[in-house]
């Protein structure tokens, strides 16, 4: 399968304390490369991944993330691509050659690049990469960080 689409977030939808599905229209590879974000007001927390199922994973038009509680009336879902930052395929030497192993990583690399384009074209923090605290933000941060305002290299 291809990476088709750059929508890479659904949302927000306004809870009501009564629907407990809300949909997501894009391919996602396993169901931890979700980010659930709920906002209340100006304050967003990320949501348990044991608060949802998630269906649709590996359909090319997405699927649904289902609360086993609705989310309360006055809060806002969204859900974000957050596919991690690792390359987990390896080929070994004159071993078998997988295209859909290959397929498979490239198609993650084309979601993680467009998690990039989302934060340096200033639309959003890229999704993040789970709990491992090396969003796409942080990581960009860390290296401007490592300039001065007059554009010299920090040691």
């Amino acid at each position: 399968m291809t990476v088709s689409s750059t929508t890479l977030r659904s949302g927000p939808y306004a809870g009501n304390g009564s629907s407990v599905s809300v949909p997501y229209a894009f391919r996602v590879l396993a169901s931890s490369h979700l980010k659930v974000l709920c906002t209340v007001g100006v304050t967003s927390s990320t949501v348990d991944p044991g608060k949802y199922t998630v269906s649709g994973v590996d359909a090319a038009n997405g699927g649904a993330v289902t609360f086993g509680v609705a989310p309360p009336a006055g809060t806002q879902i969204t859900i974000l691509r957050n596919v991690p930052f690792t390359q987990d395929l390896d080929l070994e030497n004159q071993g078998a050659f997988s295209a859909e192993s290959i397929e498979r990583a490239l198609d993650l690399g084309a979601m993680r690049d467009l998690q990039i384009l989302e934060v340096v074209s200033g639309n959003g923090d890229g999704g993040g990469s789970g709990s491992s605290g090396n969003t796409i933000g942080d990581i960009i941060g860390f290296r401007l960080a490592r300039f001065s305002a007059l554009g010299r290299r920090r040691r």
